[in-house]
């Protein structure tokens, strides 16, 4: 299993390397975010962690429109808005 997605990534890579740095660089955004709000929980700067997160979001947006894969695609859509919702929100209070 473990073989099976290592090779995965080393086929998507070699199909097309800007897109999978995107989806790398995407993914770690969202990772980073995640950690953040681990580690900080309530003293968490709100507007930092949105916009990373939205960063993240709009990226994979982007990722996954180029490779059609519509699930995703609306899942990463859906991050994005409800990202800039929550940086607004923030930035009121």
């Amino acid at each position: 299993m473990i073989r099976d997605i290592w090779n995965n990534w080393v086929q998507e890579y070699r199909n097309n390397k800007w897109l999978f740095i995107l989806e790398i660089t995407g993914t770690i955004f969202s990772i980073v975010s995640s950690i953040y709000l681990s580690i900080q929980g309530d003293r968490a700067i709100m507007v930092h962690l949105f916009a990373l997160y939205l960063l993240g979001s709009l990226i994979l947006v982007i990722v996954n429109l180029y490779r059609r894969s519509g699930f995703m695609f609306l899942l990463m859509l859906f991050y994005s808005i409800i990202n800039i919702v929550g940086i607004i929100n923030a930035l009121r209070h």
